[in-house]
Protein backbone atom coordinates (compact mmCIF):
# COMPACT_ATOMS: atom_id res chain seq x y z
CA UNK A 1 0.00 0.00 0.00
CA UNK A 2 3.09 1.97 1.06
CA UNK A 3 4.02 2.85 -2.64
CA UNK A 4 0.62 3.59 -4.19
CA UNK A 5 0.69 6.56 -1.55
CA UNK A 6 4.05 7.89 -2.82
CA UNK A 7 2.31 7.64 -5.94
CA UNK A 8 -0.59 10.34 -4.45
CA UNK A 9 2.50 12.00 -2.90
CA UNK A 10 4.30 12.20 -6.13
CA UNK A 11 1.22 13.60 -7.92
CA UNK A 12 0.63 16.18 -5.38
CA UNK A 13 3.54 17.47 -5.03
CA UNK A 14 3.51 18.16 -8.82
CA UNK A 15 0.54 19.57 -8.92
CA UNK A 16 1.21 22.15 -6.28
CA UNK A 17 4.70 23.08 -7.80
CA UNK A 18 3.14 23.54 -10.98
CA UNK A 19 4.54 20.38 -13.19
CA UNK A 20 2.20 19.79 -15.99
CA UNK A 21 4.23 18.20 -18.02
CA UNK A 22 5.01 14.55 -16.73
CA UNK A 23 3.81 11.50 -17.31
CA UNK A 24 2.29 8.86 -14.82
CA UNK A 25 3.81 5.14 -15.23
CA UNK A 26 2.59 2.08 -14.09
CA UNK A 27 5.56 -0.38 -15.25
CA UNK A 28 6.38 -4.02 -15.01
CA UNK A 29 9.91 -3.97 -15.80
CA UNK A 30 13.42 -3.54 -14.16
CA UNK A 31 14.44 -0.62 -12.66
CA UNK A 32 18.11 -0.35 -14.77
CA UNK A 33 15.69 -0.75 -18.51
CA UNK A 34 13.06 1.83 -16.96
CA UNK A 35 15.52 4.22 -15.62
CA UNK A 36 17.33 3.81 -19.03
CA UNK A 37 14.33 4.72 -20.90
CA UNK A 38 12.98 7.36 -18.96
CA UNK A 39 15.87 9.36 -19.04
CA UNK A 40 16.20 9.19 -22.86
CA UNK A 41 12.69 10.52 -22.87
CA UNK A 42 12.82 13.22 -20.97
CA UNK A 43 16.26 14.65 -22.32
CA UNK A 44 14.29 14.09 -26.02
CA UNK A 45 11.12 15.51 -24.59
CA UNK A 46 11.18 17.55 -21.53
CA UNK A 47 8.86 15.37 -20.34
CA UNK A 48 9.10 14.03 -16.95
CA UNK A 49 8.76 10.46 -15.84
CA UNK A 50 7.23 9.32 -12.70
CA UNK A 51 6.82 5.78 -12.40
CA UNK A 52 5.89 2.53 -10.11
CA UNK A 53 6.77 -1.10 -10.35
CA UNK A 54 5.52 -3.77 -9.65
CA UNK A 55 3.57 -7.21 -11.46
CA UNK A 56 2.01 -7.40 -14.29
CA UNK A 57 -1.06 -9.12 -13.05
CA UNK A 58 -0.97 -6.67 -9.62
CA UNK A 59 -1.18 -3.39 -12.04
CA UNK A 60 -3.77 -4.60 -13.93
CA UNK A 61 -5.74 -4.66 -11.02
CA UNK A 62 -4.72 -1.48 -9.87
CA UNK A 63 -5.62 0.02 -13.48
CA UNK A 64 -9.30 -1.85 -12.59
CA UNK A 65 -9.87 -0.62 -9.53
CA UNK A 66 -9.37 3.00 -10.84
CA UNK A 67 -11.09 2.86 -13.53
CA UNK A 68 -13.58 5.70 -12.31
CA UNK A 69 -10.70 8.03 -11.83
CA UNK A 70 -7.70 6.82 -13.37
CA UNK A 71 -4.36 7.69 -11.29
CA UNK A 72 -1.72 6.55 -14.22
CA UNK A 73 -1.31 7.42 -17.61
CA UNK A 74 0.80 4.37 -18.88
CA UNK A 75 0.62 0.68 -18.38
CA UNK A 76 3.72 -0.73 -19.58
CA UNK A 77 5.80 -3.80 -19.29
CA UNK A 78 3.78 -7.26 -18.79
CA UNK A 79 2.33 -9.16 -21.71
CA UNK A 80 0.63 -8.13 -24.41
CA UNK A 81 -2.44 -11.13 -23.09
CA UNK A 82 -2.91 -8.73 -19.74
CA UNK A 83 -3.16 -5.44 -21.80
CA UNK A 84 -5.30 -7.15 -24.16
CA UNK A 85 -7.44 -7.99 -20.92
CA UNK A 86 -7.96 -4.30 -19.99
CA UNK A 87 -8.74 -3.66 -23.68
CA UNK A 88 -11.67 -5.75 -24.10
CA UNK A 89 -12.51 -4.12 -20.61
CA UNK A 90 -12.58 -0.57 -21.88
CA UNK A 91 -10.16 0.42 -19.80
CA UNK A 92 -7.78 1.35 -22.64
CA UNK A 93 -7.13 4.39 -25.29
CA UNK A 94 -6.69 3.99 -28.96
CA UNK A 95 -4.20 5.64 -30.16
CA UNK A 96 -1.68 5.73 -33.20
CA UNK A 97 1.59 7.17 -32.34
CA UNK A 98 4.12 7.96 -35.36
CA UNK A 99 6.57 5.02 -34.32
CA UNK A 100 4.13 2.21 -34.28
CA UNK A 101 4.60 1.82 -38.08
CA UNK A 102 8.53 0.49 -36.65
CA UNK A 103 6.45 -2.74 -35.35
CA UNK A 104 5.02 -5.66 -37.34
CA UNK A 105 1.39 -6.46 -37.36
CA UNK A 106 1.04 -9.19 -35.27
CA UNK A 107 2.93 -7.53 -32.37
CA UNK A 108 0.01 -4.42 -32.06
CA UNK A 109 -3.94 -4.43 -31.71
CA UNK A 110 -5.04 -3.21 -34.50
CA UNK A 111 -7.28 -0.47 -32.76
CA UNK A 112 -4.21 0.64 -31.39
CA UNK A 113 -5.22 0.06 -27.83
CA UNK A 114 -1.88 -1.89 -27.04
CA UNK A 115 1.57 -2.34 -28.49
CA UNK A 116 4.23 -5.16 -28.43
CA UNK A 117 7.56 -3.60 -28.14
CA UNK A 118 9.76 -6.85 -26.91
CA UNK A 119 9.56 -10.68 -26.96
CA UNK A 120 10.88 -12.53 -24.06
CA UNK A 121 10.55 -16.94 -23.47
CA UNK A 122 9.96 -18.41 -20.61
CA UNK A 123 12.97 -21.29 -19.25
CA UNK A 124 13.84 -22.51 -16.12
CA UNK A 125 16.54 -21.27 -13.87
CA UNK A 126 18.40 -23.37 -12.19
CA UNK A 127 20.79 -23.33 -9.38
CA UNK A 128 24.10 -25.47 -9.92
CA UNK A 129 25.85 -26.09 -6.43
CA UNK A 130 22.68 -27.35 -4.97
CA UNK A 131 21.72 -29.13 -8.25
CA UNK A 132 25.24 -31.03 -7.79
CA UNK A 133 24.85 -31.63 -3.69
CA UNK A 134 21.04 -32.48 -3.61
CA UNK A 135 22.65 -35.51 -6.78
CA UNK A 136 19.35 -34.15 -8.64
CA UNK A 137 19.20 -34.85 -12.51
CA UNK A 138 19.17 -31.93 -14.24
CA UNK A 139 15.62 -30.73 -16.09
CA UNK A 140 15.37 -30.58 -19.64
CA UNK A 141 11.96 -30.46 -19.77
CA UNK A 142 8.67 -29.19 -18.03
CA UNK A 143 7.52 -32.65 -17.42
CA UNK A 144 10.87 -33.46 -15.65
CA UNK A 145 9.88 -31.42 -13.07
CA UNK A 146 7.15 -33.53 -11.97
CA UNK A 147 9.64 -36.50 -10.64
CA UNK A 148 8.71 -37.18 -6.94
CA UNK A 149 12.64 -35.71 -5.70
CA UNK A 150 11.98 -32.63 -6.65
CA UNK A 151 9.37 -32.15 -4.09
CA UNK A 152 9.83 -28.95 -2.37
CA UNK A 153 12.59 -27.55 -4.82
CA UNK A 154 10.67 -25.60 -7.56
CA UNK A 155 9.54 -22.24 -7.53
CA UNK A 156 6.82 -20.56 -9.72
CA UNK A 157 5.22 -17.59 -10.63
CA UNK A 158 1.28 -17.39 -9.73
CA UNK A 159 -0.55 -16.61 -12.96
CA UNK A 160 -3.19 -14.23 -11.15
CA UNK A 161 -0.39 -11.20 -10.19
CA UNK A 162 2.78 -12.23 -12.68
CA UNK A 163 2.13 -12.47 -16.53
CA UNK A 164 4.81 -14.90 -16.78
CA UNK A 165 2.93 -17.27 -14.89
CA UNK A 166 -0.29 -17.17 -16.70
CA UNK A 167 1.73 -17.70 -19.80
CA UNK A 168 2.95 -20.52 -18.51
CA UNK A 169 0.07 -21.50 -17.77
CA UNK A 170 -1.30 -21.47 -21.20
CA UNK A 171 1.76 -22.59 -22.39
CA UNK A 172 0.89 -26.33 -20.68
CA UNK A 173 -2.89 -25.95 -22.52
CA UNK A 174 -0.93 -25.51 -26.37
CA UNK A 175 1.72 -28.41 -25.44
CA UNK A 176 -0.96 -30.64 -24.82
CA UNK A 177 -2.98 -29.29 -27.50
CA UNK A 178 0.20 -30.38 -29.88
CA UNK A 179 -0.22 -33.62 -28.53
CA UNK A 180 -4.23 -34.09 -29.11
CA UNK A 181 -4.74 -35.20 -32.13
CA UNK A 182 -2.44 -38.39 -31.77
CA UNK A 183 -5.09 -39.51 -28.90
CA UNK A 184 -7.96 -39.35 -31.68
CA UNK A 185 -8.89 -35.96 -30.26
CA UNK A 186 -10.12 -33.16 -33.82
CA UNK A 187 -11.66 -29.68 -33.45
CA UNK A 188 -12.82 -27.55 -30.65
CA UNK A 189 -12.85 -31.28 -28.31
CA UNK A 190 -8.61 -30.62 -29.09
CA UNK A 191 -8.32 -27.73 -26.94
CA UNK A 192 -10.87 -28.71 -23.99
CA UNK A 193 -8.86 -32.00 -23.91
CA UNK A 194 -5.39 -30.17 -23.97
CA UNK A 195 -6.78 -27.91 -21.11
CA UNK A 196 -8.18 -31.25 -18.93
CA UNK A 197 -4.80 -32.37 -19.33
CA UNK A 198 -3.25 -28.99 -18.23
CA UNK A 199 -5.44 -28.74 -14.99
CA UNK A 200 -3.96 -32.31 -14.06
CA UNK A 201 -0.15 -31.34 -15.06
CA UNK A 202 -0.77 -28.58 -12.64
CA UNK A 203 -1.69 -30.52 -9.83
CA UNK A 204 0.80 -32.49 -10.07
CA UNK A 205 3.19 -29.72 -10.37
CA UNK A 206 1.78 -27.90 -7.33
CA UNK A 207 3.12 -30.90 -5.00
CA UNK A 208 6.62 -29.92 -5.85
CA UNK A 209 6.31 -25.94 -5.43
CA UNK A 210 7.25 -24.30 -2.25
CA UNK A 211 6.04 -21.21 -3.44
CA UNK A 212 3.94 -19.53 -6.19
CA UNK A 213 5.62 -15.99 -5.88
CA UNK A 214 3.44 -12.62 -6.83
CA UNK A 215 6.42 -11.50 -9.09
CA UNK A 216 7.56 -12.81 -12.21
CA UNK A 217 11.70 -12.42 -11.06
CA UNK A 218 11.00 -13.34 -7.74
CA UNK A 219 11.61 -17.15 -8.50
CA UNK A 220 14.96 -16.10 -10.06
CA UNK A 221 16.02 -14.60 -6.47
CA UNK A 222 14.71 -17.84 -4.55
CA UNK A 223 17.25 -20.01 -6.91
CA UNK A 224 20.37 -17.68 -6.20
CA UNK A 225 19.61 -17.64 -2.62
CA UNK A 226 19.59 -21.34 -2.25
CA UNK A 227 16.02 -21.25 -0.79
CA UNK A 228 14.98 -23.53 -4.34
CA UNK A 229 16.70 -25.68 -6.81
CA UNK A 230 14.81 -24.89 -9.76
CA UNK A 231 12.66 -21.82 -10.87
CA UNK A 232 10.53 -20.80 -13.39
CA UNK A 233 11.02 -17.33 -14.69
CA UNK A 234 11.87 -15.10 -17.80
CA UNK A 235 15.00 -16.16 -19.63
CA UNK A 236 16.18 -12.55 -20.19
CA UNK A 237 16.06 -11.82 -16.31
CA UNK A 238 17.76 -15.43 -15.63
CA UNK A 239 20.76 -14.02 -18.20
CA UNK A 240 21.00 -10.87 -16.37
CA UNK A 241 21.52 -12.84 -13.08
CA UNK A 242 24.00 -15.30 -14.58
CA UNK A 243 26.27 -12.20 -15.85
CA UNK A 244 26.37 -11.03 -12.05
CA UNK A 245 28.10 -14.42 -10.61
CA UNK A 246 25.51 -16.37 -9.70
CA UNK A 247 26.12 -20.56 -9.59
CA UNK A 248 22.91 -20.42 -11.78
CA UNK A 249 22.40 -21.85 -15.41
CA UNK A 250 19.52 -21.05 -17.88
CA UNK A 251 17.63 -24.04 -19.80
CA UNK A 252 14.89 -23.42 -21.79
CA UNK A 253 12.86 -26.30 -22.42
CA UNK A 254 11.24 -27.36 -25.82
CA UNK A 255 7.63 -26.17 -26.51
CA UNK A 256 8.00 -22.89 -24.29
CA UNK A 257 5.74 -20.06 -24.28
CA UNK A 258 6.65 -16.22 -24.87
CA UNK A 259 5.71 -13.01 -24.20
CA UNK A 260 5.21 -10.08 -26.24
CA UNK A 261 5.88 -6.83 -23.90
CA UNK A 262 2.97 -4.66 -24.44
CA UNK A 263 2.84 -0.82 -23.72
CA UNK A 264 -0.47 0.96 -23.81
CA UNK A 265 -2.30 4.41 -22.71
CA UNK A 266 -4.85 3.73 -19.40
CA UNK A 267 -7.83 5.07 -20.57
CA UNK A 268 -8.75 8.79 -18.95
CA UNK A 269 -5.26 9.18 -18.57
CA UNK A 270 -4.53 12.56 -16.54
CA UNK A 271 -1.68 13.34 -19.04
CA UNK A 272 -3.03 12.26 -22.40
CA UNK A 273 -0.78 14.10 -24.95
CA UNK A 274 2.56 13.08 -22.86
CA UNK A 275 1.48 9.20 -22.75
CA UNK A 276 1.16 9.22 -26.10
CA UNK A 277 4.46 11.13 -27.02
CA UNK A 278 5.75 8.29 -24.07
CA UNK A 279 4.20 5.43 -25.96
CA UNK A 280 5.63 6.41 -29.21
CA UNK A 281 9.15 6.94 -27.77
CA UNK A 282 9.35 3.25 -26.04
CA UNK A 283 7.73 1.98 -29.93
CA UNK A 284 11.39 4.22 -31.12
CA UNK A 285 14.32 2.14 -32.13
CA UNK A 286 16.32 4.09 -29.78
CA UNK A 287 14.34 2.98 -26.93
CA UNK A 288 14.48 -0.79 -28.04
CA UNK A 289 18.38 -0.82 -28.62
CA UNK A 290 17.96 0.20 -24.89
CA UNK A 291 15.49 -2.16 -23.93
CA UNK A 292 18.05 -4.69 -25.53
CA UNK A 293 21.29 -3.77 -23.87
CA UNK A 294 20.03 -2.55 -20.73
CA UNK A 295 18.92 -3.99 -17.62
CA UNK A 296 17.24 -7.59 -18.75
CA UNK A 297 18.34 -7.23 -21.82
CA UNK A 298 14.87 -8.27 -23.84
CA UNK A 299 13.91 -9.14 -27.77
CA UNK A 300 13.86 -5.98 -29.63
CA UNK A 301 10.55 -6.81 -32.19
CA UNK A 302 11.72 -4.37 -35.19
CA UNK A 303 14.15 -5.04 -37.10
CA UNK A 304 17.28 -3.16 -37.15
CA UNK A 305 17.81 -3.27 -33.59
CA UNK A 306 20.40 -6.02 -32.61
CA UNK A 307 19.25 -8.89 -30.18
CA UNK A 308 20.86 -9.21 -26.77
CA UNK A 309 24.37 -10.27 -26.36
CA UNK A 310 24.90 -14.19 -24.59
CA UNK A 311 21.28 -15.06 -25.16
CA UNK A 312 20.42 -17.80 -27.09
CA UNK A 313 19.45 -16.88 -30.71
CA UNK A 314 15.54 -16.58 -30.97
CA UNK A 315 15.10 -18.88 -33.91
CA UNK A 316 16.62 -21.88 -31.97
CA UNK A 317 14.12 -21.78 -29.33
CA UNK A 318 11.27 -23.97 -29.72
CA UNK A 319 8.11 -22.61 -29.09
CA UNK A 320 4.53 -23.86 -28.31
CA UNK A 321 1.93 -22.54 -30.83
CA UNK A 322 0.94 -20.01 -28.63
CA UNK A 323 -3.03 -18.70 -29.18
CA UNK A 324 -2.76 -15.54 -27.81
CA UNK A 325 -6.38 -14.43 -28.55
CA UNK A 326 -8.08 -17.42 -27.19
CA UNK A 327 -5.62 -16.62 -23.99
CA UNK A 328 -6.77 -13.48 -23.52
CA UNK A 329 -10.40 -14.15 -24.09
CA UNK A 330 -10.34 -17.03 -21.82
CA UNK A 331 -7.99 -14.97 -18.72
CA UNK A 332 -10.52 -14.49 -16.35
CA UNK A 333 -12.32 -17.81 -16.78
CA UNK A 334 -9.10 -19.32 -16.16
CA UNK A 335 -7.94 -17.69 -13.61
CA UNK A 336 -11.03 -18.31 -12.02
CA UNK A 337 -9.95 -22.22 -12.45
CA UNK A 338 -6.49 -21.32 -11.00
CA UNK A 339 -7.93 -19.99 -7.72
CA UNK A 340 -10.25 -23.01 -7.53
CA UNK A 341 -8.27 -26.32 -8.31
CA UNK A 342 -4.42 -24.72 -7.31
CA UNK A 343 -4.53 -22.16 -5.58
CA UNK A 344 -6.79 -23.08 -2.58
Amino acid sequence: MGKWILLGVLILGSLVLGVSQQVLVYAALDEPTLQAIAEAFTAKTGIRVVWLTGGAGELAARIRAEAARPQADVFIGGSTDIHGDLALAGLLESIDPPNAVNIPGEFKDPQGRYFGWYLGVLGLVINTELLSELGLPEPKTWDDLLAPQWKGYVVSANPATAGSGYIFLCTQIFRFEIAAPFFGFTGDQRRKEAEAAAWKWFEQFKANVSQFTAKATEPITLVAQGQAVAGMSWAHDILTWIEQGYPLKLVIPPYTGYEIGGVSVIKGAPHLQEAIAFVNFVLSKEAQTINATVGAKRYPVSLGVPSPANAPAFETVVLVPYDRAWAIANRSRLLDEWERRIAR
